[in-house]
């Protein structure tokens, strides 16, 4: 009797390990994301890149893989800029966010990586192709997560109704807010940044021209290791050109972002030869014609534009060559002509 007694308990105990065992196995499983019925329609715009958890630096620029915008200032299909940052901590960081349009698939986008809470929220200047979806319409990114601190370089735009909205809009909030000018810096997360823009001459101005907000983006410059990627926002050549004089190879990068989305009124020689990033990254779906490349190429830089690669991620764990994928596949018809080699290269080359 004793023995069948025994052996009834340790048949228990295997029981009762195995259940508890199951139940936090259960626990431990990550639920499966349940699109929001109101996002629903955004859905096959998404991405469903997960948000790494490997101790390097990544970032993921959001493209729109065919969403059309209604805003009738973004022309139906350009829909700003917006980078999300990933820290070797883990903190996160969102640059810019784009057309008010776009405020939903990127809430998608988020929501769909898991993350609940931006960190920084980084505005590179007062246009709605990079404020709109946080500060303009009714589907504010503010609503959808809780935001840490906001960092920008102050310069107003006299052509929104509240040129101050930015700094207004977080006091709602509650929301903190940091500004920086040229010759700043700061650390979040192991990772260093250097602020090369707006110019102490441009902080607090309350700008009408689209030039003059343009040339006052908050750019800077972030290393980590011995990678090193620059944010230029919506810069023209007159900018960077005063930036190359005064900072010239501090301005080099392993990564840049593209001023004004890879427009031509940007990325001038004098430019792309100070910085020579390995990677050039455009975002905002500026018409082919427009498009400005060949001299990020002439010195071997890969260059990626999102109209055409779609999302497009780029990670680095502080050493050698970053790495990158995208979306779509690179089309070799438009890549192709980009390449070091083809002939209006070798020209430049010579001239």
């Amino acid at each position: 009797m004793f023995k069948g007694i025994r052996r009834f308990g340790i048949s228990a105990v295997l029981v009762l390990t195995f259940l508890l065992l199951a139940v936090s196995c259960a626990s431990t499983k990550e639920k499966a994301f349940e699109v929001p019925a109101e996002l629903a329609e955004y859905e096959q715009y998404s991405w469903n890149w997960q948000v790494p958890k490997d101790g390097k630096l990544h970032f993921f620029f959001m493209a729109t893989e065919g969403l059309k915008m209604s805003n009738p200032d973004s022309g139906g299909e350009k829909w700003g800029d917006c980078c999300l940052i990933i820290l070797p901590d883990g903190q996160t960081i969102l640059i810019d966010t784009g057309f008010q349009d776009f405020a939903p698939l990127m809430t998608l986008n988020l929501k769909k990586m898991g993350i609940s809470k931006i960190d920084y929220f980084i505005l590179s200047h007062a246009h709605s192709d990079h404020a709109g979806a946080t500060f303009l319409g009714d589907f504010l990114i503010f609503d959808r997560f809780e935001i840490g601190k906001i960092i920008y370089g102050a310069t107003f735009n006299s052509a929104w109704s509240d040129p101050e909205l930015i700094e207004n809009r977080a006091k709602l909030y509650k929301i903190p807010v940091e500004t920086y000018k040229a010759g700043d810096s700061f650390e979040i997360g192991g990772v260093h940044f250097d602020v090369y823009n707006p110019q102490e001459d441009m902080v607090r101005v309350i700008a009408s021209a689209t030039p003059d907000v343009n040339n006052a983006s908050f750019v800077f410059k972030m290393t980590y290791g011995t990678f090193t990627a620059l944010f230029t926002g919506d810069l023209y050549a007159a900018q960077e050109a005063k930036l190359v004089e005064l900072y010239g190879d501090r301005l080099d990068a392993d990564l840049l972002k593209i001023p004004h989305h890879g427009h031509n009124t940007s990325s001038t020689r004098i430019w792309a030869d100070a910085v020579t990033p390995k990677i050039a990254v455009a975002t905002g779906n500026v018409a082919i014609e427009q498009m400005q490349y060949v001299n990020y190429t002439i010195n071997g830089s890969k260059v990626l534009f999102d109209r055409i690669d779609g999302y497009i991620h780029v990670w680095s764990d502080g050493t050698g060559e970053p790495g990158y994928e995208t979306s779509r596949q690179r089309p070799a018809s438009f890549y192709d002509k980009l390449e070091a080699g083809t002939p209006a290269i070798e020209k430049l080359k010579g001239n």
